[in-house]
């Protein structure tokens, strides 16, 4: 849980950096079509004049023309971006959000798995005796292997396996294994 939590900061610090790039990116290409549109306003002024020559005053309108329409544009550039900003940084507070909903389920789901994997246990442990039992009988004619008595380890695992309430501290004192494996 810890690691997709890590995971996912990791993610969205990547996308605030990319944002903060785009932004950045946006606001110069901005700048740069501001700067041509100043220039083909002061060249059509310019064509405009008989003279071909651009006089003082009007230079003068020009200017605060255009600083009045890049502001503008650069202000809508900004709250575009600022919000821009907010629903990604609300949707990095909803994925947290999921994140820290969805531990205590998969903790819940994890424990049950565990408690039924616990409950199988003494009679995996049986199976796999009674298996290795009969192994021993068939193989002890070679006179390697004895006899395995498996009866006082079979009805400890039947007691075991029949009590769930006991605790796993109870049984892990229990001896379950009186074999010579």
């Amino acid at each position: 849980m810890e690691k997709l939590s890590a995971v996912a900061k990791e993610s969205q610090s990547d996308q605030l950096k990319k944002l903060k790039d785009l932004c950045e990116k946006e606001t110069e290409n901005l700048k740069k079509k501001m700067d041509k549109r100043w220039k083909e306003k002061f060249h059509e002024a310019k064509s405009q004049e008989k003279s071909h020559r651009v006089t003082e005053e009007k230079k003068a309108e020009l200017k605060q023309s255009h600083v009045v329409e890049a502001v503008h544009c650069i202000r809508r550039l900004e709250d575009a971006q600022a919000k821009r900003l907010e629903r990604l940084l609300e949707k990095h507070q909803d994925i947290q959000q999921q994140i820290l909903d969805e531990k205590p389920k998969l903790q819940n789901d994890l424990k049950q798995e565990y408690q039924g994997k616990f409950q199988r246990l003494p009679l995996e442990i049986q199976e796999f005796l009674q298996d290795s039992a009969a192994c021993k009988r068939k193989f002890s004619n070679d006179g390697h292997w004895n006899d395995v008595p498996i009866s006082t380890t079979t009805e400890q695992l039947n007691h075991t396996a029949a009590s769930p309430h006991v605790k796993l501290d109870e049984r892990s004192s229990e001896k379950v294994f009186d074999t010579s494996l």
